[in-house]
């Protein structure tokens, strides 16, 4: 399989999750994303943070396996790969009013959501893990980083969770 399509399962296993929560991203905003990090979009009439956004992306493919300079090793027959993939969040912060700075209790409001999203993709680690595990060629081991929360940048607070697997080089697949 090629790392994008396991990023496809882990978002779809992310979006099932996300929408089951307390406080749901609609469909639209679940998606995959290209490049080193995630920066939400702001338009003219649309805010990622505050629709909230979640994603998957790409974090890095490396091959794992034998170091050799012999020329006729061939990487993809003998080589697997390391397939880094990460989950995130955005929320839009609270606000305050002039007269007023925002409360504690709409900061731990927003606390609290963020804490469920990470739920949502603690679950959809196990979602992923189920559905990979009965493919062919299925990963050896899958590694899951702490979770990383992030903010306020912006007006968005924002959550990360990064997952490693090792899996066959299967050439032409």
């Amino acid at each position: 399989m090629r790392p994008v399509e396991y990023a496809q399962i882990l978002l779809g296993c992310l979006g099932e999750a996300i929408s089951g929560g307390p406080d749901p991203i609609d469909a639209e905003y679940v998606c995959l994303r290209f490049g080193g990090d995630v920066s939400p979009s702001l338009g003219t009439s649309t805010d990622e943070c505050c629709t909230g956004l979640a994603w998957v992306r790409v974090v890095g493919v490396a091959r794992t396996g034998p170091e050799t300079d012999d020329p006729s090793f061939n990487t993809c027959l003998h080589a697997g790969r390391r397939l880094t993939l990460e989950m995130g969040t955005a929320r839009c912060i609270p606000y305050g009013t002039v007269q007023r700075p925002t409360s504690c209790e709409d900061w731990t409001a927003a606390a609290l959501r963020m804490d469920a999203d990470h739920a949502a993709m603690e679950a959809a680690l196990c979602c992923f893990r189920d559905a990979v595990s009965v493919m062919p060629y299925a990963p050896y081991a899958i590694v899951v980083t702490e979770y990383q929360p992030a903010g306020p940048d912006g007006n968005c607070l924002t959550g990360t969770l990064q997952l490693t697997l090792d899996y066959s080089c299967r050439c032409g697949s």
